[in-house]
């Protein structure tokens, strides 16, 4: 995980938003002992207390959203893996991963912007929750049991 380009990110999307009056894509809630940052809206990276170096009232004008994900849905989420494949299923969007459930019974795709794995680092374990209903997030972790990521998978 690449803690400093997404602070870095978040800073330059602070002043921005002071001085050329731009929407900051970054929110941000405290989750013990991460701050988990939601970016655009559409995934959450979290960064541990002890590598956040920013100030978050300074930086986030908003107030920290309350609940940030689901933990039954964490306990109860299947590996998944990445078939190392990308798509182009849109000329106007960018390509998406292509993962699938480790245990080979389900033919789902699920699929995500690739440009939200720029903060992360290449070895990483990714989880899926099989809901009903609704898409639910790729769950990411690096170093085995540290949470890094929750990534929403593309509807196109």
């Amino acid at each position: 995980m690449d803690y400093t380009k997404l602070q870095t990110d978040i800073l330059k999307a602070a002043i921005a938003e002071d001085h050329l009056k731009k929407v900051n894509p970054f929110l941000w809630s405290d989750c013990g002992d991460d701050i988990a940052i939601v970016v655009e809206g559409y995934y959450v990276v979290f960064i541990p207390k002890t590598e956040f170096y920013l100030d978050a009232a300074k930086v986030f004008k908003k107030e920290p959203i309350k609940k940030v994900y689901n933990e039954t849905e964490l306990r109860y989420a299947y590996p998944a893996y990445d078939t190392q494949q990308l798509r182009y299923v849109d000329p106007k969007k960018p390509p998406v991963k292509i993962f699938k459930l480790a245990d080979n019974v389900s033919d789902e795709e699920i699929r995500i912007n690739l440009n939200f794995f720029k903060y992360f680092g290449k070895d990483y374990e990714a989880y899926y929750y099989k809901g009903h209903g609704k898409k639910k997030p790729l769950y990411v972790y690096e170093s085995g049991e540290h949470l890094v990521g929750i990534l929403l998978p593309v509807n196109y």
